[in-house]
């Protein structure tokens, strides 16, 4: 298990995606630890001294690779006073402390079959893996459903061309509830587990990666427990 450290981080890029989403990018002052893609820290605004409690803090998850440690990306919903008081007072050249790693929402990197679906935000902790899927020339089908309220959150469009030209066998499906007839290349209306679940060749040689509010989760999970999918296949991570 990594050893949790605590590390002073300088704020190099804040992008205001939209009025209550948000990306931060941080240079970390010190060394940071290894972690596992999926895993996540705690972000304290407040200045740390060693000599006290942690301040007041929240969990994010890590979205970007173990092997991109240099520098450590998160994104987020405002929800909530902290989460409000980051978007309207972190900026450019801050010092903001964070504490990591934790979690154990990790991924078998050795699977052949591999779905992750996200709604909203939760695609996040999907982002470290498939990093490392890049950096590590990894060779496993991986199906990507994620699902957004509307097209300005479209946020990660460059990660996942990487992933089209470096995974050979890495499928993208985007859905979008709210659209315009501008874009292409996307699905229309919610993520819908039954059609999901249709898609998926090998069923019961996949591994399912669910990432996202709290319902969708807990939903998606039934349905695949009710099609006699293993629960050791099924992987969650739970957050509101």
């Amino acid at each position: 298990m990594a050893i949790v450290r605590k590390i002073p981080a300088k704020v190099l890029k804040v992008i205001k995606h939209t009025k209550n989403v948000c990306s931060y990018v941080f240079d970390p002052q010190k060394i940071v630890p290894h972690f596992k893609p999926g895993q996540f820290l705690h972000l304290a605004i407040d200045p740390y001294d060693p000599s006290q409690q942690w301040p007041e803090s929240r969990v994010f998850s890590i979205a970007n690779s173990p092997t991109r440690r240099e520098k450590i990306k998160i994104t987020f919903s405002v929800k909530g006073k902290f989460t409000k008081r980051m978007y309207d007072e972190i900026k450019e050249n801050d010092i903001i402390w964070l504490k990591l790693p934790y979690g154990s929402f990790t991924f078998h990197y050795n699977d052949k079959n591999i779905v992750l679906i996200a709604g909203g935000t939760g695609i996040t902790p999907f982002l470290s893996f498939l990093e490392l899927m890049i950096d590590k020339k990894r060779d496993s089908n991986i199906k990507l459903y994620y699902g957004i309220r509307s097209e300005e959150l479209i946020l990660f469009d460059e990660l996942i061309s990487e992933c089209e030209d470096n995974i050979k066998s890495f499928n993208k499906n985007l859905f979008i509830e709210n659209y315009s007839l501008n874009i292409t290349g996307f699905r229309k209306g919610r993520l819908n587990i039954e059609k999901i679940f249709d898609e998926v060749n090998n069923k019961e040689n996949s591994n399912f990666y669910l990432s996202g509010p709290l319902e969708m989760v807990k939903t998606f999970k039934s349905y695949l427990i009710n099609k006699k999918i293993d629960i050791q296949k099924i992987h969650i991570d739970e957050w509101e």
